[in-house]
């Protein structure tokens, strides 16, 4: 039986392979980003199920899961449902207003990503 903190590191890793695997079974941005926003939440489940069944072998474990571990899993789920609100408001913009729209959004991101980084 693996340690518990191998055992989430390798719930990260299969996610990680999941979301690469994504992008080559959907063309479709929309579809991928709505798979990956899916796979994340999967995933967080998973992690909080087995954290609540096998818990941590040291306090050491615990920081590590808690400062390493289920922040990148978080901010997968930030990444991908801001981008996916993002693809969902463009849509319906006018064609005009894209560039600004964009560039609102960007600096939102930037400044969101270095307050949080």
């Amino acid at each position: 039986m693996p340690e518990p903190n191998e055992r989430y590191y390798n719930i990260l890793t299969r996610l990680n392979n999941r979301i690469g695997g994504i992008g080559e079974e959907h063309e479709n941005l929309s579809k991928q980003l709505k798979e990956s926003i899916l796979a994340v939440r999967t995933a967080l489940e998973t992690l909080r199920e087995q954290v609540v069944s096998y818990g941590f072998k040291s306090e050491r474990d615990e920081i590590d899961f808690f400062k390493n571990i289920k922040p990148q899993v978080t901010a997968k789920l930030v990444f991908y449902t801001k981008v996916r609100a993002f693809e969902l408001k463009i849509e319906y913009l006018p064609r005009q207003t894209h560039e600004k729209f964009i560039r609102d959004q960007y600096k939102r991101l930037s400044k969101y990503f270095t307050e949080f980084s």
